[in-house]
Parts: structure tokens; C-alpha cells; sequence
């Protein structure tokens, strides 16, 4: 999205109306979700709050009859928050508020480059000003209760998010961030109740609550809530069906939606999501890598379901090919999963004979279950790398006794061999996936709450 203008950034004429501006508003936000497109969005969202109220509206009108300097130093500063450089931005802007300290559209955009700063406090004395000045004005107030919830001040922005809503209900921005401070403080019928008002406004003003229904459906995740999820997907679908003519943006949610899914175990859903996905926005890069990742990675677990009912292979081997998958879906590797690894590799190191039948059917059976530790595998069935092999185990045995200690049995005081007296750690329940928000409504990811052992 191209324009530094206002006017051309929302694709409308200066004497637009502001029902018009409204529609505009709604049209672009579909086209650029915030969370597709955040940076598309929040320049909307700028040009929206500025060109809806009739005060910033006629002052941002005027900056043509400003000394050219002084322009010069607004467009300037006005760019430089754009191309996400707030230090410069912040020198221009109070270079224009010296010479005109009341200029509001100036001041609102210098707490904005405060904001994204990092100075949340420096923002929060600036949209305090301006609320003050203009208490009707809506975007301050959406500015203020934003800068109060970076900064930690959750009652004051869950009271300045109301006002914000009371004289713009309209506005997004307002209700997501609503939700979101219920969230953070874990107020979770406060989160089913508000996004419930949002998508009553949505409903009666006909705008796309898409994004809305995003965040609770990922709440229900989060809680483990699939009873309301299955209703809740039902009532998105329809949402997007009767307001959303955007269908490539409505298979960006749903793919997104079938991720998360994919990643809590619900394979099914995501299946029949990604699926839908990808019949809607076929060109789309992202659903179409989505959809090959979905359909593969359900491909693989079929495959190790099967393992699992069949007699011939071991539990062991399952859990193996498991754990690869997940390690090669998951950037962040953890020590206890490297325990897990070894000491299922090992089993098989030691136990050679008997291991390599298993291993070689596995190769004549299932070969794209195979490729997923192809290069661990391939050494288990040479015989030439027997011995290497072993030598190279048993060197890491002393490694991993080391850092795990309280995993491996002294091997002077027990009659069995480490490795046969070695479990695998086994998942209980659906899948979480380590990055995923805690199920426990901690707020914390689940590798760092109630999966930390696990």
C-alpha cells in the first residue's frame, strides 16, 4: 500500500463524507487485515481516526497554509514513523510542536512515535493532554487506553477502551485491544462477552467481525474449549459468508485458524479447514504452503498410527518417528527432548540384531516414514557402520548421563542395562505445541509453564 496522504490512503476524495470515510475504512480493512497485513492496516487505521473527526480533520487540512518549513517537518516526520524510525520521527515533529504547541494532529502523531519507541510513559502524559482537550474525540481516547495497557495500567485502559467504543463503536482497533486486556489478566468471561458485544455491532452495522471471532477462537484453543470451538468456527464461517466478499482473505484466516488446530491435535478440523482454505485463495503462497505442510505432516501421523497397531513394530519406533516429526516442526529444540531422542536412537544402537528387521520393513513399507531420520536409519542397516556406530553411542552415553543426571541409572548399582530401563517421555492428551499459550490460562508459552518436565 503506497500514499502518505490521508485522503489517498483511504481511496477517497477530500470531500468525502464521513459515511464515506467509514466505508472506506471497512473496505480497506478486509482487503488488509491487521493481522495479515499490520502495517497496511495501521496506516488506515491513522488516516481513519484522523479523517473522522471533524477537529483533526480540518487541522490536518490546514498543514498546507503552515510556513513551508514548518510542512516540511510534519511530512518528514509524519515519514520517518512510517519507515519505523521513531527516534528521527520524534526530533522532526517536536521541531513543529515548538513553533505550534497546540497542533493536536502533530501531537497525536508524536505520542504515536513515542509509542513505538518504547516510551510508553511520554505517550500516556501526551494522549492524556489530548483527551482532555477533545473528550469526544475517539481516537484519542483509542490512543490513550493503548499507551496505558503497554504501560501496564489495565483498569485505566479497560475504562478509556469503553469511552473509546462509547464515541466510536465502529472502530476495530478499540474492541481488539478490549479483549485483549481481559486477557492478559485472564478475565476469560469478560473476553466471551465483549467479543460477543463486538460481533453484535458487527452484525447490526454489517461490518467483518472476522478478526473478532480470530481471537476467540484462539482463546477456545487456548482453554481447550472444542465444544465451543466446533460452534464458533460454524458462526465464523457464516459471518464470512453473509459479509466478507474478500475470499482470499478469508483463506488466510482459515489457514491460519487449521495451523493452530494442527498444532493442539485437532487434525481433523484443520484438515477440513485448510482444505476450505485453500479452495478460496488458491494463489494465496502462505495457504498454499499451509496446505502442503497440513496435508503432508497428517500423512505422516496416519502413517505412525499405523505403526503403532500393527505387532511387528515396537512402540519405541513410533514414538521416534514422532518425536522427528515434531522436531522438525518445531524451531526450538529443547534438552529434554534431546534426552528423549538418544535414549530411543540408543535402544536401537544396542540392540542391533533384532532392531535392523524392524527397521528394514519400515524401509519396504512406510518410505516416506522412513525419510524422516533416513540418515540415522541407513546407518542402523550397514552392517560396515556396526561398530562405529556403537563406538559413537557409547561415547555419547557419557555425554548425556552428565547433563541429564537424575536420567540414567548408575550403572554399578543396577542389574539392567541403562538403555532397557530408559523410557521415553510420553505425551498424555491432546497435543500442545511447545510455543502454544499454556492450557492452564498461566499466559505463559506451555514449554515454559506446565510442559517445562514434561
Amino acid at each position: 500500500m503506497k500514499g502518505k496522504d490521508y485522503y489517498r490512503i483511504l481511496e477517497i476524495p477530500r470531500n468525502a463524507e464521513k459515511q464515506d470515510i467509514k466505508k472506506a475504512y471497512f473496505r480497506l480493512v478486509r482487503k488488509y487485515p491487521p493481522e495479515r497485513r499490520p502495517r497496511d492496516f495501521k496506516k488506515i487505521r491513522e488516516a481513519y481516526e484522523v479523517l473522522i473527526d471533524d477537529h483533526t480533520r480540518k487541522e490536518y487540512d490546514s498543514v498546507n497554509n503552515l510556513p513551508k518549513i514548518v510542512q516540511l517537518y510534519f511530512q518528514d516526520g509524519k515519514k520517518a514513523l512510517e519507515e519505523d524510525d521513531p527516534e528521527r520521527a520524534i526530533q522532526l515533529l517536536e521541531k513543529v510542536i515548538r513553533v505550534y504547541p497546540d497542533f493536536t494532529v502533530v501531537n497525536s502523531l508524536l505520542g504515536d512515535a513515542y509509542m513505538q519507541n518504547g516510551n510508553s510513559g511520554k505517550a500516556v502524559r501526551i494522549y492524556e493532554k489530548l483527551v482532555s482537550r477533545e473528550p469526544d474525540n475517539a481516537s484519542f481516547a483509542g490512543k490513550l487506553a493503548n499507551a496505558c495497557m503497554e504501560r501496564g495500567f489495565r483498569k485505566k485502559a479497560i475504562e478509556t477502551y469503553e469511552t473509546a467504543i462509547s464515541l466510536d463503536e465502529d472502530n476495530l482497533s478499540y474492541w481488539d485491544g478490549l479483549i485483549e486486556c481481559h486477557i492478559k489478566a485472564k478475565e476469560w468471561e469478560q473476553v466471551d462477552e465483549t467479543a460477543q458485544r463486538a460481533i453484535d455491532v458487527s452484525k447490526r452495522k454489517e461490518w467483518d467481525s472476522l478478526p473478532i471471532y480470530m481471537t476467540l477462537i484462539q482463546v477456545d484453543i487456548m482453554k481447550q474449549r472444542w465444544d465451543e470451538l466446533d460452534a464458533r468456527l460454524n458462526e465464523m464461517k457464516e459471518a464470512a459468508r453473509i459479509y466478507t466478499d474478500d475470499k482470499e482473505s478469508m483463506g488466510w484466516y482459515l489457514g491460519r485458524l487449521a495451523r493452530l488446530l494442527q498444532e493442539v491435535g485437532r487434525n481433523e478440523t484443520a484438515a477440513s479447514l485448510i482444505d476450505a482454505a485453500y479452495t478460496m485463495s488458491p494463489e494465496d503462497e502462505d495457504v498454499k504452503q499451509l496446505y502442503d505442510d497440513i496435508r503432508t505432516e497428517n500423512r505422516y501421523r496416519r502413517g505412525i498410527d499405523k505403526l503403532r497397531e500393527s505387532p511387528f513394530y515396537p512402540d519405541e519406533l513410533a514414538d521416534m518417528l514422532e518425536l522427528q516429526l515434531e522436531k522438525n516442526q518445531d524451531e526450538d529444540w529443547e534438552e529434554i527432548d534431546e534426552h528423549n531422542e538418544f535414549v530411543m536412537e540408543a535402544n536401537i544402537v544396542f540392540d542391533l540384531i533384532p532392531s535392523r528387521k524392524y527397521v528394514r520393513k519400515l524401509k519396504e513399507e512406510y518410505p516416506e516414514l522412513y525419510q524422516l531420520k533416513a540418515a540415522f536409519f541407513n546407518r542402523v542397516l550397514n552392517l560396515v557402520q556396526t561398530r562405529r556406530l556403537e563406538q559413537e553411542y557409547e561415547k555419547k552415553l557419557k555425554i548425556m548421563a552428565k547433563r541429564f543426571p537424575d536420567r540414567f541409572a548408575d550403572e554399578e548399582e543396577e542389574e539392567e542395562e541403562w538403555y532397557q530401563t530408559q523410557e521415553p517421555i510420553r505425551r498424555e492428551g491432546p497435543k500442545i505445541g511447545r510455543n502454544d499459550p499454556c492450557p492452564c490460562g498461566s499466559g505463559k508459552k506451555y514449554k515454559k509453564c506446565c510442559g517445562r518436565n514434561l
